[in-house]
């Protein structure tokens, strides 16, 4: 059996600390992600109202020249006013200008709006509810990373539990045997 230059088993472990970090990356950009597009799933079950516009206007540009609407608008419920700024919850892509200006023209301050609003708590609206194609995108793009952190996570607890489990693969139980020799 060859040995394993010094050399060749330090770039095996850079690489396996490479793909640590990016499994912590994705893990981090999950939780960051996870509260806002799970509220926003929730929101396709909101009741509507009819609200009014009391402030639209573009909100930008900022960093790498991406945009937000800042909007704000009033509702009632049961004869209570209620009042809102929220376009939507989960914060997926940037707005691009012509994006921004979009929903900004096409909900004019005094205008007439649709309000989305949780029944449980009517305080809590917004104007674009459920999930969009930027939301799946972002699923899409982490999904190889957080397939890495399942394997990052599980494998390790896999072979504690059972360290002389036999592979299927023979050339894995042969790379296994001389990692472990």
């Amino acid at each position: 059996m060859p040995k394993r230059s010094f050399k060749n088993s330090m770039s095996r472990e850079a690489g396996y600390v490479a793909l640590l970090i990016l499994a912590f990356v994705a893990l981090a950009f999950d939780i960051a992600q996870f509260p806002g597009s799970y509220r926003q799933f929730r929101t396709s079950h909101y009741a509507q109202v009819q609200g009014r516009i009391i402030r639209s206007r573009l909100d930008g540009p900022h960093r790498g020249g991406s945009y937000n609407v800042d909007i704000e608008y009033t509702y009632t419920i049961d004869n209570r006013g209620f009042g809102g700024n929220t376009w939507r919850f989960a914060k997926g892509f940037a707005l691009d200008y012509s994006a921004a200006e979009a929903i900004s023209t096409s909900h004019p301050v005094n205008g007439p709006v649709t309000v989305y609003y949780d029944p449980k708590d009517p305080s809590s609206s917004l104007l674009s509810p459920g999930l969009n194609k930027g939301d799946f995108f972002f699923l899409l793009i982490f999904l190889p990373f957080n397939l890495i952190l399942v394997g990052v996570i599980v494998l390790p607890i896999l072979w504690m539990i059972n360290p002389h489990r036999k592979f299927v693969h023979s050339k894995l139980a042969k790379r296994a045997n001389d990692l472990t020799t």
